[in-house]
């Protein structure tokens, strides 16, 4: 979980460049089960949806419609 917070943090640093990058989607819908937080995101490039789980305060910063990057996770 931590190693996920630290990448999420990198990623909001630099964000997604104006060209299209893999591992960067649009989030779509977001949930909570057990305290756990989830985002779905739909990917730039292949338009798959992948669900993610980060902790609450991306969940809380990343609304349905912005843009998030996941660099710990290969294109989806």
């Amino acid at each position: 979980m931590k190693r996920i917070i630290i990448i999420l943090a990198i990623a909001a640093l630099f964000g997604c460049t104006k060209e299209k990058n893999c591992n960067c989607g649009t989030v779509v819908g977001d949930n909570v089960k057990n305290q756990i937080f989830y985002l779905d995101v739909e990917n730039n490039c292949s338009k798959n949806k992948r669900t993610f789980e980060v902790d609450e305060k991306y969940w809380m910063d990343a609304h349905i419609g912005s843009e998030i990057c996941f660099t710990n996770s290969n294109s989806w």
